[in-house]
């Protein structure tokens, strides 16, 4: 599934629950783990300055983070929604967009 050539089609129900319990199973036995699976490519620099920037999934390392979805909440103002590629981020956090 790493790769790409098997694409599973489970059915399911958040609101009833019908199928979760499944999928859960199947994303735990089938899928690959972030460190085996292929590793999202970055890049650095801009421009003819733009090169590779090679990563390791390291808790100690700097964070690394790819944002996918910004909403705004009348309550809260800006989220962010991302997944984090290398570091840790805790509530105490004091995070930079960059673009």
């Amino acid at each position: 599934m790493d790769e790409g050539h098997v694409v599973p089609i489970l059915f399911t129900d958040a609101k009833s629950g019908v199928g979760v319990a499944e999928l859960l199973d199947a994303i735990a036995q089938h899928f690959p783990s972030p460190e085996e699976g292929n590793p999202e490519p970055f890049m650095i620099g801009e421009g003819e300055n733009e090169k590779d920037f090679n990563y390791i999934n390291d808790i100690r390392g700097p964070l690394l983070a790819h944002v996918f979805k910004v909403t705004t909440d009348p309550f809260v103002g800006k989220l962010a929604i991302f997944r984090v590629h290398q570091g840790k981020v805790t509530g105490q956090s004091q995070v930079f967009h960059r673009a």
